[in-house]
């Protein structure tokens, strides 16, 4: 007995069983949440991939609009400031320099009027070069880069917030639950892939027939046909042949072809994995035909293959 789909329930990422939300036997529907592994480290990603977009569209608005106003009154201010401490260190080492030619003053207190003097000089540049910036449009080359950071950052968050998502498992199919560890499974640490639970289909079961390789030319799709399982032996169960095997296999007892039928009115006694026997109705003949068939075929195939 076959459900009519089975598929397992695998952890799409690292992690410990935080929460499990379903039991053995529980029916599910598709995409439902089975359980939930640790997702601490991925929230954090999310958090922190979205501060940072945010940071980085904020300075592109900033960009586009220009400076305002007042800040580009700051920027001018400190070249003034600039401006006239520069001239006041000039001053101060000329006084010094005269004083010092006369000996007047040491050394050590000229090269440090100097080096005042150089400081405030360069720092005079520095406030020159922030006004320029402060005042001149932004560039597109600037725009671009800033663009380009929000799109790489924007990825790393669609990826954090996949990742969240993969940290609830969920069910591919509906059906119902089947796990003997499920119950057990909570503080449970999964390698992505790991096997949490099945879920199988059992809404229709199919029964698949083993059948020898000496009568499947016989059988057909839409042949009738009986199961029995040994559990319930005084009931069959009609249904239909709906697939042939395309390819024969071993088996103890020779080679057969797989055969499946699908059963019309299931009474819910039925379980998948159990096993019984079914007959298929194939082509009539007469009885004499249907006994004597291995004899003709031992001559028809066998006993051909010895000949010249």
């Amino acid at each position: 007995m076959l459900p009519v789909a089975r598929a397992d329930v695998r952890a799409l990422t690292d992690g410990d069983v935080r929460e499990v939300f379903v039991k053995e036997g529980e029916t599910v529907k598709a995409g439902q949440v089975v359980a939930k592994l640790n997702d601490d480290a991925e929230r954090y990603a999310v958090a922190s991939s979205e501060a940072n977009l945010t940071r980085l569209r904020a300075n592109v608005s900033v960009a586009k609009a220009g400076a305002k106003g007042e800040e580009i009154d700051a920027a001018r201010q400190l070249v003034a400031t600039a401006e006239k401490r520069l001239q006041f260190s000039r001053a101060e080492a000329n006084r010094l320099n005269t004083a010092f030619t006369r000996t007047a003053v040491s050394d050590q207190d000229y090269q440090r009027a100097l080096s005042v003097a150089e400081v405030d000089q360069q720092r005079l540049l520095e406030a020159r070069k922030q006004l320029a910036l402060t005042i001149s449009p932004v560039r597109n080359e600037q725009l671009q880069a800033l663009e380009a950071e929000i799109a790489s950052e924007q990825a790393r968050l669609e990826l954090a917030q996949k990742s969240v998502e993969y940290a609830q498992v969920k069910s591919p199919i509906a059906g119902r639950v089947l796990s003997g560890t499920l119950r057990f499974a909570l503080g449970d640490f999964l390698q992505r892939g790991a096997q949490l639970a099945t879920v199988e289909d059992s809404s229709k079961l199919l029964v698949e027939i083993r059948v020898p390789e000496t009568d499947v030319g016989e059988i057909s799709v839409g042949d009738h046909a009986v199961a029995k399982a040994w559990s319930f032996p005084d009931r069959g169960y009609p249904g239909v042949v709906t697939e042939i095997a395309p390819s024969a296999e071993a088996s103890q007892y020779g080679r057969v072809v797989r055969v499946v039928m699908s059963i019309d009115q299931a009474d819910g006694k039925l379980l998948p994995q159990m096993t019984g026997y079914a007959k298929i109705e194939a082509e009539r003949m007469p009885l004499i035909v249907a006994f004597t068939r291995p004899v003709v075929r031992f001559f028809l195939v066998e006993l051909w293959s010895w000949l010249p």
